[in-house]
């Protein structure tokens, strides 16, 4: 029987539960307010009942199946590369990029295509888990929210009955099947039959459940859980019944509360399984038809972007169809130029490229082999055969070597976002409030930790976080979700995490989410580019501590992985996986900001009227590798106008010119009234650290006007790494026609390519007569030089003190057999006397031990 009125009930399920009552009905009263995770209704139009059909605008769908034959010729392909490739057209519009003319047809949504066919023993999309889609959220609670689905019937039948929507509650609890046939809408109405027009089929739960005490039933043994159904829904299953043969097309998947509509998938992606910031997983047994145009009877695509196409020898064209047709003209410095049959064409490797797929294949057309020659600006595609495209980008076939040696990672500077010390939590829940206002939490700098799902298997205690799966089903999964209140992951380049396994456990099942990110699995982590992080049985790896902890270094950005302050970590596999620590850090400043050298005044540079301004920002005389400006703005100004000259050249900031210590391009152009350092590498930016004045150039850009202040310009140094080998005083003395032993150092490793010695000399003594016997060498001090390449010969170490700086690569040493005793003679020529030996260190200038740094 159907409810006669609504039940509006709260269940708080996560931090960022909606709030208010169930929307009441679905009729032309509600409206769609969007937002960042909120969008109208398409083109406008508001709804009239759960089954409205909605305008498609440049939607335009492919009812045509696409060709079966394939073409395999071998090719020359390509995936897009961010790093050095450039987008003509990603097809991420809703409307196109270039213009469709004739029998092309732009499509403007991308949609979930599934195809079904269940008359046979195998099945698909016919369980919540094989689904035909599935979502599961820890931001909305959808027990507050009417359900809705956007539908049509591409092929095939599909009556309602054998449509079902599962309510998913818990992973330890069965999904409560709710057939179409018997939901409705918050006008009590039932749901209307699939066609093939897209309908809207808004699902009201409180209208549709009887009776609301209903609960869900356990998946061990059948009975029920305790909790009703209508209290708490974290997931969604959209599926099928046993004997289905249909093709279904799922254009939206969105929940109302008040009229309101949030917008939970739209299938603007490529990969149906990749979650977002407000769901911890999402999938389907279908796939996404992603945005793209058809061509097909002379229809035709044209595209024009010169800057996309400035300096590329190539595009990437990812195609699927008939090709064999297909002519592609050239837009040579804005004319079209002669057309290029495409079986005429030829990649850069001279091959001919195929001509036929039935999936989207990549092919990479050459400009020179395929006979275009002049400044491209863009093309025009005319094809009489049936065609797809869904990617057009040009490229240099570029690509980034993979780094081979774990960084150097700041952990004595890294921020700590949890370290699981001074507090005890048996297990985990999902009480927000009592977890807020925890003393213990509070003070471990976290806003909450929480779990909602499989709390009870997840404990603090003893200093670390224990996921304990020894007792977990084989589908679960337990999560443990903390916020910081002092991170930032946005700050950091890596984020660290010291994990080890017991019982068994292993890292398969292991996967992070972050603020604004998808869950991202640990074997999908990297330390650097093609570098992968280690699984937990790894023996051969820098960074383990005594206890046994590895210490995962994920580069976020090559994790793909987002965080700012709060971390959602999910554990599905077996045994006890332990973490002691999680930190955030960046790698190892390459300068020292200790010896930072101020070389310009600063002041004031007044570019207020818009005009330019000079300022003069230093002269850089120990030719020092990084530079260092402090800025402050006057709350209208910023950089954008901010450019460096030297030696002939300019670098400007807004361009990303001026690059960092780390590699990284600085292009973050605000300025308030509060002080901001930036610090560059002045010859990855294109400048010189041989030509000592440095030109600062304001103005003249655009709108952009307004006061900066300068208030510091530093020089900064290489920053040393020393390590002691020999902290022991040795007197020397020696003359100057005879031999004297001064001292050895045995069983010498992991070398570096500085020795530094701490000498005090009597004033008259120099090192004429020094020689170095080391690695199977004796080399004497005439040969012995410093970092600039001079020799120690004529040192005369004084009364004070003086530092000598051995360079052992430049000196003759070879650096791979640095191992075993090294010795220091003296005496036979020079002048003689006595030196007292106090320290001999190793010094380089990046860290010469990973464990120094644990």
């Amino acid at each position: 029987m159907k409810k006669s009125k609504l039940v509006v009930l709260l269940a708080v399920t996560g931090l960022l539960t909606a709030c208010g009552t169930t929307g009441g009905s679905s009729s032309s009263s509600q409206t769609s307010t969007p937002s960042s995770s909120e969008s109208s209704s398409e083109n406008g139009t508001s709804l009239t009942s759960s089954t409205s059909s909605t305008s498609e605008g440049l939607y335009v769908d492919d009812p045509e199946p696409t060709p079966t034959y394939d073409d395999e010729t071998p090719v020359v392909t390509r995936a897009f590369n961010p790093l050095f490739d450039s987008y003509l057209d990603d097809f991420s519009s809703s409307t196109p990029k270039g213009t469709v003319e004739g029998d092309a047809a732009y499509l403007g949504t991308p949609y979930l295509q599934v195809n079904i066919d269940n008359t046979g023993e195998e099945k698909t999309g016919n369980t919540p888990d094989a689904a035909v889609y599935k979502y599961a959220t820890g931001t909305y609670a959808l027990q507050e929210y009417q359900i809705a689905f956007k539908l049509k019937l591409i092929a095939g039948s599909l009556n309602l009955h054998d449509l079902k929507l599962g309510l998913r509650g818990d992973d330890s609890y069965e999904v409560y099947s709710l057939p179409f046939d018997e939901v409705y809408d918050g006008d009590l109405e039932p749901m209307a039959e699939l066609s093939t027009e897209y309908q809207e089929y808004v699902i009201d739960l409180n209208n549709t459940i009887s009776d609301d005490s209903v609960e869900y039933k356990l998946f061990s043994d059948g009975s029920d859980s305790g909790v009703r159904v209508l209290e708490k829904v974290l997931g969604l299953h959209l599926f099928v019944g046993d004997d289905v043969k249909a093709k279904l097309g799922v254009a939206e998947v969105a929940i109302y509360k008040a009229g309101v509509k949030t917008v939970l998938d739209d299938f603007a992606r490529v990969d149906v399984s990749k979650a977002d910031a407000n769901c911890w997983w999402r999938g389907s047994v279908g796939s996404i038809v992603q945005r793209n145009v058809k061509l097909v009877d002379g229809g035709t695509y044209s595209v024009s972007d010169a800057d996309a196409l400035s300096g590329y020898n190539n595009l990437a064209l990812s195609m699927k169809g008939d090709f064999r047709s297909l002519l592609i003209y050239p837009i040579l410095s804005g004319e079209q130029g002669n057309p290029i049959s495409w079986s005429e064409a030829q990649d850069p490797d001279g091959n001919a490229l195929f001509l036929t797929s039935h999936t989207y294949k990549t092919a990479v057309l050459n400009f020179a082999n395929s006979g275009i020659e002049g400044d491209v600006t863009g093309f025009v595609f005319i094809s009489t055969s049936q065609m797809w495209v869904n990617s057009l980008f040009a490229t240099n076939l570029e690509s980034k070597t993979a780094e081979l040696q774990y960084p150097y990672v700041d952990l004595a500077n890294a921020q700590v976002f949890d370290r699981f010390d001074g507090r005890i939590q048996a297990s985990l829940n999902d009480d927000y409030e009592a977890s807020s206002t925890n003393p213990d939490i509070i003070a471990a700098n976290l806003y909450y930790s929480l779990s909602y799902n499989n709390g009870s298997m997840v404990s603090v205690k003893d200093g670390v976080l224990t996921f304990d799966a020894t007792s977990l089903p084989s589908a679960g999964y337990i999560q443990a979700k903390e916020a910081s209140s002092v991170v930032n992951g946005a700050h950091y380049q890596y984020m660290v995490i010291a994990l080890k396994g017991e019982e068994g456990a292993d890292l398969s099942g292991f996967r992070i989410m972050g603020t604004g990110s998808n869950a991202v699995y640990a074997n999908d982590w990297y330390s650097g580019f093609g570098l992968k992080t280690p699984a937990l049985d790894v023996t051969n790896y820098p960074y383990i501590d005594a206890n046994g902890f590895v210490y995962m270094i994920i580069n976020l950005q090559e994790s793909g992985l987002e965080v700012a302050d709060t971390l959602d970590m999910y554990y599905s596999g077996t045994g006890k996986l332990i973490i002691n620590e999680i930190l955030f850090a960046n790698k190892v400043a390459p300068f020292d900001e200790t010896k930072a050298e101020s070389i310009g005044e600063g002041g004031d540079v007044d570019f207020s009227s818009g005009g330019y301004n000079y300022k003069y920002l230093g002269y850089n005389g120990d030719q020092l590798p990084y530079l260092a400006l402090t800025f402050k703005g006057d709350g209208t100004a910023d950089l954008a106008s901010f450019r460096i000259g030297n030696n002939g050249a300019i670098s400007w900031l807004k361009d990303g010119a001026l690059i960092d210590p780390f590699g990284n391009p600085t292009t973050d152009v605000s300025l308030t009234t509060e002080s901001r350092t930036i610090i560059i590498d002045l010859v990855a930016s294109g400048l010189s650290v041989t030509d000592p004045d440095l030109h600062g150039h304001f103005g003249d850009f655009g709108d952009n006007n307004g006061i900066v202040t300068i208030e510091a310009v530093e020089a900064l140094p290489l920053a040393s790494f020393t390590r002691v080998i020999d902290a022991s005083s040795h007197p020397i003395t020696y003359t100057a026609d005879g031999y004297t032993y001064g001292f050895g150092i045995g069983d010498l490793n992991n070398p570096a390519r500085y020795l530094t010695l701490s000498i005090v000399g009597d004033g008259t003594a120099d090192l004429a007569s020094f020689r170095l016997e080391f690695a199977g060498a004796t080399i004497w001090s005439s040969a012995l030089v410093d970092q600039t390449g001079s020799p120690i010969a004529s040192i005369v170490p004084s009364t004070e003190g003086t530092i000598v700086v051995i360079d052992m690569l430049a000196s003759g040493f070879d650096i791979d057999a640095m191992y075993g005793a090294m010795h220091f003679h003296f005496g036979g020529s020079g002048v003689g006397g006595t030196i007292t030996i106090n320290e001999v260190a190793y010094m380089d200038y990046s860290p010469m031990s990973y464990a120094d740094l644990l």
